[in-house]
Formats: C-alpha cells, structure tokens, sequence
C-alpha cells in the first residue's frame, strides 16, 4: 500500500486535498470519483530513508497547540471544518501536516470532527477531543476549540516556568562535570608525575585523585562510548510515557520537588476542571479526562474520585477524602459545588495556585542557582588547594 496526497475538484469547481492509502493512483481516482471527486494530482509519500525512517520524532505540543488557535480563528471567521483544514493543511509541513490531512480525509469519508480526532490521540490529548465532542451538541466547535487553545497557552506557560527554574542549575552542573574530566584528562597529570618523581608519601586523597585521572586516561575511548550511550538511551527513554511517570513519581519524594510538584498538579486541576466544566463537559467526564492531562500517580487518585462522583457522590467529598488538591483549593471547590458555580470558582482557584507555584519556582531559583554555584567552587577549589597542598610539601622537603 502506498500512500498518497492528492488534489482533486469538486463537481462545483472547488479544489480539496487529503490523504489516503491506496495500491495505486488508479484505485485513489477510483475511490474518489465514488465520492464524487475528480481527481488532479497524487503524489507519493516517502515513508522516509536510513535513520529518519528509524526515529519517528514527536510532534511539538506547541505546534499543535498554534494549529488549535488558527483553526480556531478560521472557524470564527465563518470558514466550515474541512475548508479551514485544507488551508492549513496544504502550507504545514512535517508529521503534523500529513495529520492534519488526514483528518480532513476522514471528514471527507463521513467521519465526524471528533472522531477523526480521536484516531490520532497521541497528537490531540484527551481534553481537546472531550470539548470538541461537547461541542457536537451545542454546535460551537469554534468556542470549544478557542477553550482548548487558550488552557493549552497557559498549560504551556506553567511547563515552561517550572522547566526554566531548572535549566540553569542544571547547566551549572553540566559545565562542573566538563571542567572536572578536563582537570582529571589534562591537568592532574601534570602534577601527578611531578609527585610521583619526589618520591613522597601521598595521602589517601591525593592517591585516589590520581588513580581517577589514570582510570580515566586509560579508559577514555570507554567513557566517550558510555557517555554516548547514556545520552541517547536518556533521550530514547523520555519518549517512553510509562519511564516517565515512573521517573517524576521517585522525584515527587523529594522535600523541595514535592512541594512543587503539589503546587503544579492543583494549578493544572484546577485551570482544566474550570474550562471542560464551563464548555459543557460533565464531571465524571472531566474527570476521566483529566487523568490523562496530569498522568502520574496523581491518575490513579483521579481514577478513585471520579468513581466516587460516578456512584452518586459529592465530587467535594471525593476530593476531601483523598486530599487531591491543598485544603483552601477543596474548600473553594465545595463552596462553587454548593452555590452551583463550581466552573467558575474552579478556574479563580487555577489562578490563584498558578501565582502560588510561580512564587515557589522563584524561591527555588533563588536558593539552587547560588548553591549550585557554591557546589562547583567548591569542588573544583578543593580539588586545587589538594594538589597544590602536596606540591608545597614538596617543596619543603627539597628545601
């Protein structure tokens, strides 16, 4: 089977273009003049040669979420779904492009909007399919994708704040580790023969310092080979979801990283609940959608909840019994459950721990970035005055 973008005329004159998979463009002319298409043009995909076909790399979130916002603005506009998905389909290169015709073709072949959707779940997560779905009924596609691009910019922006606390420090770290190797490949040895030659007793540090240099030296191509390999089995690793989640629940111990990581997930309860809840979804919907948005350990908690609220319960209730969300989020939550506002309070208490959470990442910055710093002075200063200890000892000797 190959597969083929197509442009083919409407019996009006209109011009559309899609994918689809077919032995041959004679079959493809086939299936589209059944569909009362003319076929123009069909061209070949390549699947991709050498390792380009080997890595299939993932779509950015950010993309896709630049898509949800034209296609948005183009439905506002008054465009119908399969003209505003051929207008951008046609100028969108790379994998997201080719789905995004592809969604268009399932449109053409009698699929609904969410449906076509939903056959590409790994680019289009679970909340945007439950509001597109609400949106069958209120027939408001264009509202419900505005709701999805506008939580997505904020999901986006808290992911972006939380990374960016770490990325200096852990640059900080990164730089120590070169600078260390570089001292241990090029520099110890040339007081290491100087040492040696003396003829003096070496302490246990100044030994064992020596003895990494030597190990290092003797074994470089080794260590480049590992660190190879370590570096693309980490790359390889963080596209597996179930690594992941795995990875963040043993960080989510940690003292300082815990506290965040409560602060981050009640933020984007919170955010998320509000806008499915004020598009229209159902709870126990919202719910089940929202195990997926924040993944983790966190999904099986949800998981039990929206049991609970499933069975008849108070979503409150649930929510107080296994402490979710802080207990001034649980209080807002219960008193917009009471008063029948519950997307609106939902949504202000998304806001007010997003400000919470930017105030943490501060803190953290402020304290890891001169710890860090603190951290590699120290070791590399250390290092130093080591060596430099054993040459004045030297030195005394011979005078």
């Amino acid at each position: 089977m190959t597969r083929f973008h197509y442009l083919a005329l409407t019996f009006d004159g209109r011009e559309t273009s899609g994918e689809a998979e077919f032995r041959s463009a004679d079959g493809l002319a086939a299936d589209l003049g059944a569909r009362g298409l003319i076929l123009i043009e069909a061209k070949p995909l390549r699947s991709g040669d050498g390792w380009r076909g080997l890595i299939a790399l993932p779509i950015n979130p950010r993309e896709v979420t630049n898509f949800l916002s034209e296609l948005s603005l183009m439905l506002q506009s008054g465009q119908a779904v399969d003209e505003a998905l051929a207008l951008l389909g046609d100028g969108m290169p790379g994998s997201l492009g080719r789905v995004v015709r592809a969604i268009r073709t399932d449109l053409l072949r009698g699929r609904s909007f969410v449906e076509a959707l939903a056959r590409h779940g790994d680019v289009f997560p679970a909340d945007v399919i439950a509001l597109a779905r609400v949106s069958e009924s209120t027939g408001r596609l264009d509202r419900a994708i505005d709701a999805a691009t506008r939580q997505r910019v904020r999901t986006h922006v808290l992911t972006e704040k939380l990374a960016g606390a770490l990325h200096y420090p852990a640059f900080l770290l990164v730089t120590a580790s070169i600078v260390l190797v570089f001292f241990l490949i090029y520099v110890i040895p040339q007081f290491a023969d100087v040492i040696r030659d003396s003829g003096s007793q070496m302490d246990g540090t100044i030994a064992g310092i020596f003895a990494a240099s030597d190990l290092l030296r003797d074994h470089l191509d080794l260590f480049i080979a590992g660190s190879a390999a370590l570096l693309v089995g980490a790359l390889a690793a963080a596209q597996s979801r179930a690594l992941r989640t795995a990875v963040t629940k043993r960080l989510s111990r940690l003292p300082i990283i815990r506290g965040t990581g409560e602060l981050r997930r009640s933020a984007l309860f919170c955010m998320n609940l509000g806008t499915l809840l004020g598009e229209g979804v159902p709870v126990p919907e919202a719910l089940k959608v929202l195990e997926n948005v924040i993944g983790g350990e966190a999904a099986e908690t949800l998981a039990r909840i929206g049991d609970s609220v499933r069975r008849g319960g108070s979503l409150a209730e649930a929510l107080e019994t296994h402490a979710f969300v802080p207990k001034i989020a649980r209080r807002m939550l219960r008193i917009g459950e009471e008063s029948g506002e519950l997307a609106e309070v939902s949504a202000r208490a998304g806001i007010l721990y997003e400000k919470k959470l930017e105030q943490r990442l501060s803190q953290i910055a402020a304290f890891i970035g001169p710890a860090a710093i603190m951290l590699i002075s120290s070791l590399i200063g250390g290092l130093m005055l080591t060596i430099m200890s054993a040459l004045f000892s030297i030195n005394q000797l011979v005078l």
